[in-house]
């Protein structure tokens, strides 16, 4: 199965998606080594950072944004020199109003491109459909993620006719006044629907950074020096929710970067 194969397969069991843009934000599946650019110890000693590298979708922007900051304000533009992006979004959106695809007040508010405050809001042309039972958690592109942005955290559940996603990237303070945006800039994880997902500070979960450091003991990294402790393979799953209730997946954040808490 080649890689372009693989990637379709994976999204049909978990979502299907109509691409309004022909390819602007392509869905795909990421190489657990990010295509053997990890040291070899890592991959083979170490499956909670080659599960993390190979969880969920990865979305790559195919063209790229240009970023700039005049005189306190942010400036973006997608690139588009021939024009194919505009043609195809002018030609879509009322297509979709006219078959009840979508309302005109929503394909209204739909643009490629637009920027508000901070953030730069892009439309990627894809309307998802999660499978029966699923829900779509957006967060930031994991280990190849940009420092100069943020990926704000959004859920994506079922609509009759596939829900249009739109990525809102918050620029970073420290961003330079000039950079490009493109490649791998999101990953969408799957959930079972009325699942929720807590971001917290770490502060705020004293349990989880005490189990955290517990495991990084002393006997841990001594081991570790001469040979792989296996530690990780020996760790059980938590037990079931009692009731069959929606988990809730609890993230905490220790020091700068990433995704700031969002209320629930």
């Amino acid at each position: 199965m080649t890689a372009p194969e693989a990637a379709r397969s994976a999204r049909s069991r978990l979502f299907h998606a109509t691409d309004l843009y022909g390819g602007l934000v392509s869905p795909e599946t990421r190489s657990a080594t990010l295509d053997g650019s990890v040291p070899l110890r890592a991959a083979q000693s170490c499956p909670p950072f080659l599960a993390g590298n190979a969880a969920g979708i990865v979305l790559t922007l195919t063209r790229g944004i240009r970023v700039e900051r005049r005189f306190g304000r942010i400036h973006a533009d997608l690139e588009d020199e021939d024009g194919d992006l505009a043609r195809r979004h002018a030609a879509a959106l009322p297509a979709l109003v006219s078959r009840g695809l979508l309302t005109r007040r929503r394909a209204e508010s739909l643009r490629p491109l637009r920027v508000s405050g901070s953030s730069v809001f892009l439309f990627t042309g894809l309307l998802l459909a999660p499978e029966p039972g699923l829900a779509l958690h957006l967060t930031h592109a994991g280990n190849r993620r940009s420092t100069f942005f943020r990926v704000a955290p959004l859920t994506v559940v079922r609509e009759e006719h596939g829900t249009p996603l739109v990525l809102e990237l918050v620029l970073e303070k420290d961003a330079p006044s000039r950079f490009r945006i493109a490649g791998e800039i999101a990953t969408l994880l799957p959930l079972r629907s009325g699942s929720s997902v807590d971001l917290v500070e770490v502060e705020a979960q004293p349990g989880l950074a005490a189990r955290h450091a517990a495991f990084y003991d002393a006997a841990y990294f001594d081991t570790k020096r001469d040979d792989p402790t296996g530690k990780y393979r020996r760790l059980k799953p938590p037990d079931p929710q009692p009731g069959g209730s929606a988990p809730v997946l609890t993230v905490a954040r220790a020091g700068p970067g990433g995704n700031p808490p969002q209320p629930r």
